[in-house]
């Protein structure tokens, strides 16, 4: 293994720097003689913990609490070297995020399996359609305009209506399993580059958009994971515990979305064009 003594011995940047920089910026950190940037993410009021993650673009993130210091960011970097260093390799041998063009034979997901998307130029048409071709991997979308832009929107416009639909139904059922939840919580949908979902202090979960493009037990799982928010809010393990009651095999699910969420989550396309 690389030797992590000048990860661990060099400083990152000064409490002057740290507090007069905007939120998301990177810094310069050293790791075996070689400097990599670090990005320093502000986190909302109620973030408690600093946390790290390495994205899968290759990029090192600080998730933050407002009253973090520079020398707790380095604290938590320089225990968390050996884990840097090992999730920086994985990433190296992941497969390249290609981004979308929105063209005719171009793959995208729905609801867990991958559709070509097969475009029909319809002069006389005067609304799109989308429809998934019967007993065929064909996402096809007639239109008067089929050019990438134009695609895009409509294929936008008909995720969200599906995703509406799916999740409405699929928290139905859910929740109704549920002994202590008296009734489906108030939700919303919202197209988020980097989050599933969330829930806020006030029971009201927002979900991803993209969620309709995941299989239907990672759904569950993310569904089940913000449900769960609304008896505990932190990731303590009073959370876990609960989780673990509503979705004994969670874990597996989880990972399973880790692995399908790269090739779905805009963030990635954008990071790798950086």
């Amino acid at each position: 293994m690389d030797d992590l003594s000048q990860f661990r011995d060099v400083a990152m940047i000064s409490e002057d720097t740290l507090h007069t920089s905007p939120d998301g910026a990177f810094f310069p950190f050293m790791m075996n003689g070689r400097e990599f940037p670090v990005r320093i993410v502000r986190g909302t009021p109620r973030r408690r913990y600093l946390a790290v993650r390495v994205t899968d673009a290759g990029h090192v993130e600080v998730l933050v609490p407002r009253w973090a210091a520079a020398r707790d960011i380095q604290g938590v970097l320089c225990s968390k070297a050996d884990w840097i260093l090992r999730h920086l390799q994985r990433v190296q041998q992941l497969p390249p995020v290609v981004p979308k063009h929105y063209v005719d034979g171009e793959q995208h997901f729905f609801r867990g399996r991958l559709h070509s998307l097969q475009l029909i130029s319809c002069p006389e048409s005067r609304a799109a359609s989308v429809s998934i071709v019967p007993e065929t991997d064909r996402l096809q979308i007639r239109m008067k305009d089929p050019s990438p832009c134009r695609v895009r929107k409509v294929l936008e416009r008909w995720y969200r209506e599906e995703a509406y639909q799916l999740i409405g139904e699929r928290l139905k059922v859910l929740c109704a399993s549920i002994p202590w939840l008296k009734c489906v919580p108030p939700w919303k949908l919202r197209t988020m580059h980097r989050r599933w979902g969330s829930c806020s202090h006030t029971g009201k979960l927002t979900l991803n958009t993209q969620l309709v493009k995941v299989p239907e037990f990672c759904l569950d799982f993310v569904l089940l994971h913000e449900v769960t928010h609304l008896r505990e809010m932190n990731h303590g393990w009073r959370f876990y515990a609960l989780l673990e009651t509503l979705l004994p095999d969670w874990k597996p699910r989880k990972r399973e979305l880790d692995r399908i969420g790269r090739f779905i989550l805009e963030k990635n396309a954008k990071e790798n064009n950086r």
